[in-house]
């Protein structure tokens, strides 16, 4: 970056299937907060990188990938700008005519700061073995009108089982901690067993090992506002 002096390294998630002649990232601006300063890469990204200007990347990596040996159903539950990696996923098994069922499970504020809703609701309209459902925590009059989501508040235990059959799925997921959390407890609570919980942190690795109740404190809006493809 200019009138830097060191190098700035970020890593961002692929948001599309592998195979492709390119990589596409989703990235959010990261405004400036009391508690911490704007995101310096993300905001020249968005402020200053058009396309044709070149970029140095390295090569992808990850462990946060899908289990493409096992035959269960799939069910990729994400919220805020962790849909990225899941998106990857989604694409894959849609491109490839995967015949598991998958599920898709989106939290977001609202219809506003929504990402990839056209790209899903067409999914969902040409393949038979894909569901999608939409959490919204701050619907908007519109969206009540509309009646365009299916869950008003937060992920909860209660409401994924009146979704799905049973257990017996690889789950993925991915988002802001509270509510990786929130996902994480409602599977043990469940009996889904380690081996079928795949998730990724954004930021550095911690654990998920704790008994939470989600409580309405995240603001998926904020999650989503001012996000670049």
């Amino acid at each position: 970056m200019p009138d830097q002096k060191y190098t700035q390294i970020r890593e961002y998630s692929l948001s599309d299937a592998p195979g492709k002649d390119y990589y596409r990232i989703r990235v959010k601006i990261e405004s400036a907060t009391n508690h911490s300063p704007e995101g310096m890469v993300s905001n020249f990204l968005h402020d200053y990188v058009i396309e044709g200007d070149k970029v140095e990347l390295s090569s992808p990596a990850g462990i946060f990938t899908l289990n493409k040996k096992s035959d269960r159903s799939v069910v990729l539950i994400s919220g805020g700008v962790g849909v990225t990696p899941l998106m990857s996923m989604l694409n894959y098994l849609m491109e490839t005519k995967s015949d598991r069922q998958v599920t898709f499970i989106q939290a977001a504020a609202n219809s506003k700061v929504h990402a990839f809703r056209d790209h899903v609701d067409e999914l969902s309209q040409n393949n038979t073995n894909f569901r999608a459902f939409f959490i919204y925590s701050q619907p908007t009059d519109e969206d009540r009108e509309k009646e365009n989501y299916h869950m008003e508040g937060f992920f909860t235990l209660d409401w994924l089982q009146t979704i799905l059959p049973d257990s017996q799925a690889d789950f993925y997921f991915c988002g802001p901690i509270p509510f990786m959390k929130a996902v994480y407890g409602a599977l043990k609570q469940w009996g889904v067993s380690e081996e079928q919980i795949h998730y990724e942190f954004f930021g550095p690795s911690g654990t998920l090992e704790v008994e939470v109740d989600f409580e309405p404190a995240l603001e998926l809006d904020r999650e989503m506002e001012h996000v670049k493809q």
